[in-house]
């Protein structure tokens, strides 16, 4: 059996763990509040998620400590850090068209987003999944070297791929557009691709794939979003469709502020979608994603049925399965 004096060093290496813990996750929470006004803050909030899981463990544990002042002070930190990123989530959360107001003659139309990891080799897994899933339009962004003609042979989608964003779609397209311009900003990493095909009353519909940079420099992450701002100005807000990995969350205040300028709705409800592995760990690593990087927008014709996350990979996110309806106001 330990002595006494041991005892002693373990609980107080215990409770300054969980001292440390709450006050990290308080302090993080409370500090990305701050992205309102600052770029450098806002990179907090991404991590909403982390800083709510510190804050609920946290709380969970201070119950073992005895001394009651460390006690007290773990549970105030902790309940900051829970309510510091709950206010984060929340603000996140979009207004959604519920189903039951989807007019039953409305046409369904589903719609996949994957970031397929482009050194993965799973081609034929992920060509097999379009097949039975059969959406009417799927983005893949990073796709492998392979899937193009893994999807042509397996499926009866149609394949355009450019700039390493690539469609699949149950029409044949009428148009595609490159965004071409955006090379001309240096140091902007951005991926920006449109098609268009026939809608579902028959009419041309335009669809954009993105690939965005992470949010560091913040500068770039921010000229990101305004040349997407400024493509989309273009675009009839009713009909169009977006969707790609942003590298970016919901939770994020620079986020929020580029959705209230896009005039089109975020339809996936904050699916986590990365990480699925970490790098070290390679394809056949576990992990429990926690950031919501994948989005799909809808103009106002659009109605949101459901949303869900496809099977695990390689790649190191999801896909993001979104079924809409075609419901334009009447």
């Amino acid at each position: 059996m330990p002595s006494p004096s041991i005892w002693r060093a373990l609980r107080a290496v215990f409770d300054i763990t969980v001292l440390g813990l709450a006050a990290t996750s308080a302090v993080a929470g409370l500090a990305a509040q701050g992205g309102r006004w600052n770029d450098r803050l806002d990179l907090l909030t991404h991590f909403a998620p982390v800083w709510l899981a510190g804050g609920l463990a946290s709380l969970l544990f201070a119950g073992a400590i005895r001394r009651g002042r460390r006690r007290m002070a773990a549970t105030g930190l902790a309940l900051s850090a829970i309510a510091a990123a709950a206010v984060l989530i929340l603000g996140g959360i979009p207004r959604q068209a519920h189903p039951s107001q989807v007019r039953p003659a409305a046409r369904a139309w589903k719609v996949i987003e994957f970031n397929a990891w482009e050194g993965s080799g799973d081609a034929a897994r992920v060509a097999h999944w379009l097949a039975s899933e059969a959406p009417d339009i799927a983005i893949i962004l990073e796709p492998p070297p392979a899937l193009s003609d893994e999807i042509a042979r397996t499926t009866d989608l149609h394949v355009f791929q450019s700039e390493g964003v690539l469609f699949a779609t149950r029409n044949a397209l009428l148009s595609t557009r490159v965004g071409w311009e955006l090379h001309d900003l240096p140091g902007i990493y951005v991926q920006l691709i449109g098609v268009q095909l026939p809608g579902p009353d028959g009419k041309a519909l335009n669809v954009f794939g993105a690939h965005f940079g992470r949010p560091i420099p913040a500068r770039h992450a921010r000229a990101q979003f305004e040349r997407l701002i400024a493509v989309l100005r273009t675009q009839d807000h009713a009909r169009v469709l977006l969707a790609g990995d942003f590298n970016s969350t919901p939770w994020s205040f620079r986020h929020r502020s580029v959705e209230a300028s896009l005039a089109i709705d975020r339809r996936d409800r904050m699916a986590l979608t990365w990480p699925t592995h970490l790098p070290a760990q390679g394809a056949g690593g576990f992990l429990v994603p926690f950031l919501a990087i994948d989005h799909v927008y809808a103009g106002t014709s659009w109605r949101t049925v459901s949303t869900s996350l496809g099977p695990r990979f390689d790649s190191d996110h999801l896909p993001l399965v979104v079924n809409l309806a075609w419901d334009p106001p009447r």
